[in-house]
């Protein structure tokens, strides 16, 4: 059995090594993650506001914000429309921005691009739509005087 000197002295040499000198975490981390596939780390993605997978904005004309209502049985907001699920309010955000879009090739013939262009425009966002990693926001489901509890889905 170790004595609780040697325990603790053993604690913060895995702290200080998982700190590293830069405060990445260094090697140790790395071994971690890769040989055990586990470990306590300090939370590695930033709480997102708006999880809107598609950046493209032909004509200047962007995907809307995908952000998180007040309504637990419908999360998803899209310019105050909400959605149950994230593939039916970010689908909504690509025919939004198609529409938007396709208005303004529509009024301005000399605009630089065609309605067919956003058409294309839409495929390349519901692409975004199916190869999204981030697609719920992080909830906090608890919170003590130390800690803050989270479930991601």
């Amino acid at each position: 059995m170790f004595s609780s000197v040697a325990t603790t002295a053993l604690c913060l040499f895995v702290a200080g090594a998982a700190a590293g000198g830069d405060g990445s975490g260094g090697e140790f981390v790395d071994e971690v993650r890769r040989d055990f596939k586990m470990g306590l780390f300090p939370r590695q993605q930033v709480l997102q506001d708006d999880i809107q997978p598609f950046s493209g904005k032909l004509g200047g004309f962007s995907a809307a914000a995908i952000t998180q209502s007040q309504d637990k049985k419908r999360p998803f907001t899209v310019k105050g429309d909400t959605f149950t699920d994230f593939k039916t309010a970010a689908q909504r955000a690509c025919d939004n921005q198609k529409n938007d879009c396709a208005d303004a090739a529509n009024k301005n013939k000399n605009a630089g691009f065609k309605v067919s262009d956003c058409d294309k425009q839409n495929n390349e966002c519901k692409d975004a739509i199916a190869s999204a990693t981030l697609t719920s926001f992080a909830v906090l489901t608890s919170s003590t005087a130390e800690f803050d509890i989270f479930c991601e889905g």
